[in-house]
């Protein structure tokens, strides 16, 4: 009897570790996330136990490092349409892990088949659907932080503007900031 893929899940772990990515993508700490994904290996390779608290860090772990050929992809989207999880022979031909991540793939296939071939399936979506769910209001980066201090400066150097909205302005980037460095605290010490 073939097993179903539960793709609410997919997509819920998707987001999730789309958010745990995106929160590392930092162009002032370029190896950040490269940082976190060696720390994240280290972690799952003593412990894959984590996993069944955390399922999303292994494909952050594996995130950019798997390949999907061509006739691969039709494979995987056929799964997931079809909400079939794919038995472990068929999977194992539709995925080219990197020769540095065999140790850590082997110990999740000794721990559990169902969450590496789960991984995949979100990585799959990460690198077909765009990498991530369309977001409310984005996130700003370093540059984006940059140019609306700027503006802020421009703005409360004006004699027309009211303390008020300059006030609020100001606080809008300081949240910005705060909320952007709780992530990656929050994530860290996870």
């Amino acid at each position: 009897m073939t097993k179903k893929l539960d793709v609410a899940r997919l997509n819920q772990l998707k987001t999730d570790a789309y958010e745990n990515i995106e929160s590392y993508n930092d162009p002032e700490t370029p190896k950040a996330l490269a940082q976190f994904t060696g720390k994240m290996k280290t972690i799952l390779m003593a412990d894959p136990e984590m996993l069944e608290s955390l399922p999303e860090y292994l494909p952050v772990a594996l995130f950019g490092r798997v390949k999907f050929s061509k006739e691969a992809k039709l494979k995987w989207s056929h799964w997931i349409n079809t909400k079939t999880m794919p038995a472990w022979d068929d999977f194992k031909v539709t995925v080219a892990f990197s020769n540095d991540d065999l140790p850590l793939v082997k110990k999740i296939r000794d721990y559990s088949q169902d969450l590496l071939i789960e991984a995949c399936a979100v990585l799959y979506l990460l690198e077909t659907q765009g990498n991530g769910p369309a977001r409310k209001r984005k996130m700003p980066t370093a540059m984006t932080m940059k140019s609306m201090a700027k503006k802020i400066t421009t703005i409360v150097t004006k004699p027309k503007m009211t303390t008020k909205v300059a006030m609020k302005t100001t606080k809008m980037v300081t949240t910005t900031n705060m909320t952007k460095f709780a992530l990656k605290e929050r994530i860290a010490d996870e």
